[in-house]
C-alpha cells in the first residue's frame, strides 16, 4: 500500500520518473546501475535501515536513498558525500583531536565544514 502511494505521488510530478520497481533486494544493485536512477525510495523497518542503506550506497555511491520507515510516519535521507573540515592551526593537541574526530566526528566541535 505504501508503495502504491509513493508510486502515485512520484507519477504526479513533472520532474520525476519511476524507472523501475524491484521488490527483490538482490536485484536492486543491478537495477540501479541499469536504470541510472538518482534516488531510490526504500521502504524498511527502523532497525534494518542503516545496514540496508549503507550496503546499497557501497555498491552505488552516487545514489541517494530516501528511506520510508515502518508505516510511513518517518523518512530519512542516506548518502555518501565527500567532506572536508578545517581543523585550524596544527598543534599536538589539534592533531590528537583530529585523530579522535576521524572516529567520532561529534568531537570536532571547533571544526568548520568547508
Amino acid at each position: 500500500m505504501l508503495g502504491e502511494i509513493v508510486s502515485n505521488l512520484v507519477d504526479s510530478q513533472h520532474d520525476m520518473q519511476i524507472v523501475n520497481v524491484h521488490p527483490s533486494e538482490a536485484a536492486l544493485p543491478s537495477a540501479i546501475g541499469e536504470s541510472g536512477a538518482d534516488v531510490l525510495v526504500l521502504g524498511c523497518e527502523g532497525p534494518e535501515l542503516r545496514q540496508r542503506g549503507e550496503a546499497l550506497l557501497r555498491g552505488c555511491p552516487r545514489l541517494k536513498v530516501v528511506a520510508v520507515v515502518g508505516n510511513g510516519r518517518e523518512s530519512y535521507l542516506l548518502e555518501f558525500r565527500p567532506r572536508m573540515v578545517s581543523l585550524g592551526e596544527v598543534s599536538p593537541e589539534a592533531l590528537v583531536d583530529a585523530i579522535r574526530g576521524a572516529v567520532d566526528p561529534a568531537s570536532l566541535f571547533h571544526g568548520k565544514e568547508t
